[in-house]
Formats: structure tokens, sequence, C-alpha cells
């Protein structure tokens, strides 16, 4: 009987000190790792951990997928992880996030695209700060065309889903000899409906986040 106690007690000694070593050993491969996605630095909470294994980093993957503006979901059943990725453009001098924005265009036979319109660099705070407050001119000094678009047709002012703004405002801008007026335009999920009377219109884009702010322009003809 003593003999079998003690086994016992070696035996569990051997495994909790298996158990530490291998507690301790994967300790080893976690270390702290800081993210910057594109430009910007992003903490992340005690939830999530970032291995270092046989020379390989192993992230987070939810957490880097949803700062890169991608959905992502995990079947348990098929033990499939499917990330979906949105299309995101950057500001080349901010790299603060660029809205698209499309025009519901049709042709004679009833074909139907999302045309992009063009945009306008604008004043912004990201990284950085631009100021184009003191061009006089927008279009003449972009020499931009206007895109032809339909009496009260729909454009839509997208951003991806994790990089939405908190202030989304739009406004048409009507040139002044020293300045200009604006015209408030109704955004209703990211879309607004241009004005149904003919003519050129240069519309303004203001976008704010806690990190910082952005405008933009685009020009249309209303034909």
């Amino acid at each position: 009987m003593k003999k079998f106690v003690s086994g016992l007690l070696v035996g569990l000694a051997l495994s909790f000190c298996t158990a530490a070593y291998a507690s301790s050993t994967f300790q080893d491969y976690l270390f702290s790792a800081k993210f910057i996605f594109n430009h910007i630095p992003v903490p992340h909470d005690s939830e999530y951990s970032t291995i270092n294994y046989n020379g390989h980093v192993y992230v987070p993957i939810r957490f880097v997928a949803e700062n890169m503006a991608a959905d992502i979901e995990y079947d348990g059943r098929s033990k499939e992880i499917h990330i979906k990725q949105s299309n995101v453009k950057f500001d080349d001098y901010t790299k603060a996030p660029v809205p698209f924005v499309y025009y519901d265009n049709q042709s004679e036979t009833g074909l139907k695209w999302m045309q992009e319109i063009p945009l306008i660099q604008g004043s912004a705070c990201w990284l950085s700060c631009i100021d184009t407050s003191r061009i006089s001119s927008f279009l003449e000094y972009f020499d931009v065309d206007p895109t032809r678009v339909k009496p009260e047709s729909n454009i839509i002012i997208s951003y991806p889903q994790e990089m939405k703004p908190d202030i989304l405002n739009a406004s048409i801008l009507i040139e002044e000899e020293t300045s200009y007026q604006t015209v408030p335009l109704t955004l209703v999920d990211q879309r607004l409906t241009v004005p149904k009377e003919a003519g050129k219109y240069l519309i303004w884009i203001k976008s704010i986040w806690s990190a910082g702010d952005t405008s933009y322009y685009f020009y249309i003809e209303v034909i």
C-alpha cells in the first residue's frame, strides 16, 4: 500500500510538472504585438493573443479581418472560415478612408450598372492634414469634366462597414464671386437624389470620425 501511494504521488508530481512545463512553454510562444492598419495603430484587448511558433506568427483572424473592412464567419460543423473582403481606398496624402461614389446608370437597352464618379480632393485631417480652402475655383484648378446623370437619379456614397464615418453630410456648392454657397442634400442609407433641374452641380461630401475628417467633391451634369 505504501509503494502504491508513493508511486501515485510520484505520478501526480510528474503530471503536474509536465503540465506546468507545457504551460510555461506555451507562454513562451505568446508575445505582445502591435497592429498597424494602413498606417493607423489599433490597440487590442486581452481577448486576442499573438503566437510565434516555428518561425511563423499567428494572429487573431477576427481582429485582423474586421480592421481590414472584411466580414468573417466560422462554420463549426464544416470547420470552415469564411472571409469576405470589401473594396477599400485610402487617401494618398492623409491615409484616410476614401468613399466610393457611384451612379445607378442604365443604358437605352435596359442594362444597369454602377458607374463610379471621380472625386476631387478636399481639405482633410487624418495622419496628416491638407488644406484646399485657398483654392478659388475647384473646377478650374482640377480641370474636371462632369459625369452625366439623369434627373432625380440616385448616387451612392459608400464606405466599408467597419469604416463608416460617424457623420456624413452632402451639399451642393454654388460658386459665387469670392466664396461658395451650400445647399444641403438629404442622405438616406448613404444615398442622395440629384436635382431634377438640368444643369451642372458641384457636390461636397463631408465625413467625420473620432480620428479625423475628410472632404471630397464630385462634379455632375443633370441632362
